[in-house]
């Protein structure tokens, strides 16, 4: 199955892809098999142009100056890539990629996968809460870029990857979704 998502992916090169989310919506995994061999993370890109900050011990994070970073990507990252580039990370939403791929889910569930991972209940609830109110949505400028949500709530990987290839070969159509999920409904 990976070689077919691979072969897709060749097919559609050029593009720089952002795959955020609040943590633990499935970033990772999703960006993994989009991204085949050209996966990039946000905190690689931030060390490899010296835009990390201090450690904080409080819940074992990094700050990363994302306006650094993007001023340093730009120039590099004018011309269109050879291959894709997809680009994993809660902040990738920030960088100046071609598309930006939201990934959602409920709460609740988002708590639970948290918890699994043996996160505090300070950094659980406020990712939970985090995502409540619209998570990257709160950042992102709706007229720059296409733009396409999934609800990782149920949906497993094989099924959101093959979503988003998709939206990739159809010339990212929609642009923006006609309705975006709403927690809070």
């Amino acid at each position: 199955m990976r070689w077919e998502y691979m072969a897709r992916v060749r097919q559609m090169s050029g593009f720089r892809i952002a795959i955020t989310g609040t943590p633990a919506t499935g970033k990772t995994s999703v960006a993994t098999i989009v991204g085949a061999n050209h996966t990039l993370t946000v905190r690689n890109l931030a060390e490899d142009h010296a835009c990390l900050g201090d450690f904080d011990e409080m819940d074992g994070s990094v700050e990363i100056d994302i306006e650094k970073l993007n001023n340093s990507l730009s120039p590099i990252w004018a011309n269109k890539p050879p291959e894709n580039i997809v680009v994993d990370g809660h902040l990738s939403h920030h960088l100046p990629v071609d598309a930006i791929v939201v990934l959602r889910c409920r709460p609740e569930v988002l708590s639970d996968r948290m918890r699994s991972r043996g996160w505090t209940e300070t950094k659980v609830s406020q990712n939970s809460e985090w995502e409540m109110m619209g998570g990257p949505w709160l950042e992102l400028d709706e007229k720059s870029v296409p733009i396409i949500e999934f609800d990782t709530t149920i949906a497993g990987i094989t099924q959101i990857t093959q979503e988003i290839l998709n939206w990739l070969e159809s010339g990212f159509s929609p642009e923006y979704p006609s309705k975006r999920i709403d927690w809070l409904e």
